[in-house]
């Protein structure tokens, strides 16, 4: 007893210290921002629609699907650490490597990776990075090919949904000019490759994130069930 009191104990400091921890990370960020960009720190510390003056349901979709990655890596997480105090090391480092690449997405969307930021200072172009992000989805997929099945129809819609969102992500790019400014690319308008492209990657976010949350849930309940009946019989 006194030593599940004790863990409890480190539990709640560390909780307490890494939330502060966290806090504190952030407010240097925000000040060394403004002291490097010469703005204030209140645009890392703001909403986005009101520092950008525009309504506040804009962008909300977006958000809405990025909101749809954090959760999906953080249940995979919670998993993950379920699975390594249960010494399920297999488990655990597949929801561990899973929860990184969906957070990365989560990243990637919300702060437009790909779209400006590497386009911006490393001048790579939307080929190079379906092929980097397909490497990566790829090796995912080799590596825990054997822990993909259960389900493997949600994953594989999800896919379907992806390369449509590619392959329009990449008709937009192909309309780009020399100035960066978009315009319409093999017929098709600018809007309307726009709604193909954030709808299907809506599709792709919901239905890899019910797969991963699916997943999570039926094993850790059958690693409770497991330890369940190992207290039992103990």
């Amino acid at each position: 007893m006194e030593e599940h009191d004790a863990r409890s104990s480190r539990g709640i400091t560390g909780t307490i210290a890494g939330a502060a921890a966290i806090t504190a990370i952030l407010l240097l960020a925000a000040l060394f921002y403004a002291t490097a960009t010469d703005r204030p720190a209140t645009y890392l510390l703001g909403d986005a629609t009101s520092i950008g003056g525009v309504l506040p349901e804009a962008g909300s979709i977006s958000e809405f699907g990025i909101g749809a990655w954090t959760i999906s890596a953080a249940i995979s997480a919670f998993a993950a650490a379920i699975f390594w105090r249960s010494r399920d090391h297999d488990w655990s480092i597949f929801f561990w490597v899973t929860a990184a690449l969906l957070a990365w997405f989560a990243i990637d969307d919300q702060y437009q990776v790909h779209e400006t930021l590497v386009r911006k200072y490393l001048n790579i172009g939307g080929s190079v990075y379906v092929i980097v992000y397909g490497v990566a989805v790829l090796g995912w997929l080799w590596l825990f090919r054997a822990k993909l099945r259960d389900g493997w129809q949600i994953l594989a819609a999800a896919f379907v949904a992806l390369f449509v969102t590619t392959i329009a992500d990449l008709v937009n790019d192909a309309g780009k000019d020399d100035e960066g400014s978009t315009g319409p690319a093999f017929g098709v308008s600018v809007e309307s490759m726009n709604i193909i492209e954030e709808f299907s990657k809506l599709l792709a976010i919901l239905l890899w994130g019910g797969f991963v949350v699916r997943l999570a849930y039926r094993r850790t309940r059958d690693c409770m069930i497991d330890r369940q009946g190992v207290s039992a019989s103990g």
